[in-house]
C-alpha cells in the first residue's frame, strides 16, 4: 500500500515536472503577449515579470511552484489574475456531467455490442462494423457531422444530448473490443469446458462463467477512459461551443497563460491515479486470482 502511494504521489510529480518545464521551452508568455498589444515599452513588460516572478531562474520558479502545489496552490492566472484553482473548479462540473453521462451510455453501448460482437453469424460481422467504425472515425468528424444533422432538428447545438451520442459512441468502440476479445478467450478457458461436459444450460454457461470473468477487464478500461474525459474533451467541448475543462485548456494554450496549463495537466494526473487506482482495487475484488 505503501508502494502504492509512492507510485501516485510519483506520477503526479512527473506530470506536474513535465508541464512546468515544457511550458517554459516555449518562447514568449501571456504577460509579454497582452502587455505588448498594449503598446507598452520593454521596459514595463520586463518590471511586470519580475513582479510576477518570471524573471527569476527556471529552478526557483520550480521549486516555488512545486511548493505551491504540496500547500494546494496552483498559482494564478497570468490573465484573469485569479487563483488557477478557482478558475479550474469554476468549469469542473461541466466536464464531469458530460463525462459520466458519456461513460454511462458508452457502456450501455459497448457491453450488447461486444457481446454480438462474438458471435458466429450475420449480426456478429454487423457488430464488428460498428466496433470498426467507432475505433476508426475521428470525434472532430463525427461531431461535425451530427451538428449538421441534428442540431437544427433539436434546436441548438450546445444541448448535452450531441455531445454526450458522439463521445459515448467513441468511447465504446475500445470498451466493446475488450468485450469481445476477452469472450473468445475465455470460451477456450478449461472451467468452460468442465462447465459444459457437466451439462449445464448453455445460458447458464453464457452469464455465469464467460461473460462474468470476460467482463471484468472493462472495470479498467472504463476507468481509463473516465480519466481521459475529466482531463477534458478539447475537441468536443470546442466544437459544440461547451464549457468545461477542455475548452479551458485550450484558451490557456492559445493566451500562453502556462499556470492554468499546469493546473489542469496536474489534476488531469490526479483523476488518473485515482481512478487507476479504484479500478486496480475493484479487479481484485471481482477476480479472486488476483494477489493483494
Amino acid at each position: 500500500m505503501i508502494l502504492r502511494f509512492l507510485s501516485m504521489l510519483s506520477v503526479i510529480w512527473l506530470a506536474a515536472s513535465i508541464a512546468f518545464f515544457a511550458l517554459r521551452v516555449l518562447p514568449g508568455d501571456a504577460i509579454e503577449a497582452q502587455l505588448a498589444i498594449s503598446g507598452v515599452s520593454e521596459t514595463q513588460i520586463e518590471a511586470q515579470r519580475d513582479a510576477l516572478g518570471l524573471n527569476d531562474p527556471v529552478i526557483i520558479q520550480y521549486g516555488r511552484y512545486l511548493a505551491g502545489l504540496l500547500r494546494g496552490d496552483m498559482g494564478t492566472s497570468l490573465i484573469s489574475r485569479l487563483p488557477v484553482k478557482e478558475l479550474i473548479f469554476s468549469q469542473l462540473h461541466h466536464t464531469v456531467l458530460l463525462a459520466l453521462l458519456t461513460m454511462f451510455f458508452g457502456i450501455v453501448q459497448a457491453v450488447p455490442v461486444g457481446i454480438l460482437a462474438a458471435q458466429n453469424s450475420l449480426i456478429g460481422q454487423l457488430a464488428r462494423l460498428i466496433i470498426n467504425l467507432s475505433l476508426s472515425m475521428p470525434v472532430y468528424w463525427s461531431a461535425t457531422l451530427v451538428i449538421i444533422l441534428f442540431s437544427s432538428w433539436l434546436g441548438y447545438s450546445n444541448s448535452l444530448i450531441l455531445p454526450v451520442s458522439v463521445l459515448s459512441f467513441s468511447v465504446m468502440g475500445g470498451m466493446a473490443q475488450v468485450i469481445y476479445a476477452n469472450i473468445r478467450q475465455v470460451k477456450q478457458a478449461t472451467f468452460v469446458w468442465v462447465a459444459r461436459s457437466k451439462g449445464l444450460p448453455e445460458y447458464w454457461v453464457q452469464s455465469k462463467h464467460i461473460l462474468r470473468v470476460a467482463l471484468i477487464p472493462l472495470v479498467t478500461v472504463a476507468a481509463l477512459q473516465t480519466g481521459f474525459l475529466l482531463g477534458g474533451t478539447v475537441i468536443t467541448e470546442q466544437i459544440f461551443v461547451r464549457p468545461g475543462i477542455g475548452r479551458l485548456l485550450l484558451d490557456s494554450t492559445i493566451n500562453q497563460d502556462y499556470p492554468v496549463v499546469q493546473g489542469i495537466v496536474v489534476l488531469s494526473a490526479v483523476f488518473y491515479v485515482l481512478l487507476n487506482t479504484v479500478a486496480d482495487l475493484l479487479h481484485r475484488l471481482l477476480d479472486p486470482r488476483l494477489d493483494w
